[in-house]
């Protein structure tokens, strides 16, 4: 399976695992070359984004919903989702017990 294809899969486990709604044929996926190209890249390691719209839980309509994944890995560890109501900080993404689970704020680790 294409890399691609496999962190879809792996958002697709992430949101039903969080109960959060998302529209099917929406997913995009970054390199971490793209990250870099459109000057988004917020982590000191490369990283993969998946994008998918989900249901806008606060004004209706569509939201984008931004998964990060370890480009080394391919594993989650963080996402924000631009659908929920209120402030929707950057959090983290745990695994427990075989499931995905929401951690605490994720913490941007600075140069000083």
């Amino acid at each position: 399976m294409e890399t691609q294809e496999v962190l879809i899969e792996k958002a697709k486990d992430i949101l039903q695992d969080f109960g959060r709604e998302f529209f099917e044929e929406t997913f995009k996926v970054y390199t971490p070359h793209k990250i870099k190209e459109l000057d988004i890249d917020k982590f000191n390691f490369d990283a993969w984004e998946v994008v998918v719209q989900v249901p806008d839980e606060q004004f209706g309509g569509q939201s984008p919903y931004f998964i990060f994944f370890e480009e080394d890995t391919l594993e989650p560890f963080m996402f924000h989702d631009g659908g929920a109501e209120g402030r929707t900080p950057d959090l983290e993404i745990l695994k427990k017990n075989g499931k995905y689970v929401i951690g605490e704020e994720w913490k941007r680790e600075t140069g000083e």
